[in-house]
């Protein structure tokens, strides 16, 4: 599963940055929650091969599953009330506006 999120991550990551209108819609929430589980998955496995003792991993885990919900919980936020994920992402690689009282 692990890598399936690598995958649809690589792809839909370029792919968002040409999207526009309702396929940008949907590519924001797919990665709303493809990136949460991606990191979910990953660092469940870091904790089941590297914490010790049993009491430590399950706490671990309780927390790294609330971290990825919450963030899932954010990302549908962001995607639904402010511009989503790739129009923001967009928007920290343009030039900001100049103000034309600025100038003056």
């Amino acid at each position: 599963m692990f890598h399936y999120t690598t995958y649809s991550l690589a792809a839909l990551v370029p792919a968002g940055v040409f999207m526009g209108g309702g396929l940008a819609s949907a590519a924001d929430m797919v990665l709303a929650v493809v990136i949460p589980l991606h990191f979910h998955i990953g660092l469940r496995s870091v904790i089941l091969d590297y914490v010790k003792p049993d009491s430590v991993q399950r706490t671990a885990l309780i927390a790294s599953t609330a971290f990825a919900a919450l963030a899932t919980v954010g990302f549908i936020t962001f995607n639904v009330r402010d511009v989503g994920m790739i129009e923001g992402t967009k928007m920290l690689w343009r030039a900001p506006k100049k103000d034309a009282k600025a100038e003056e």
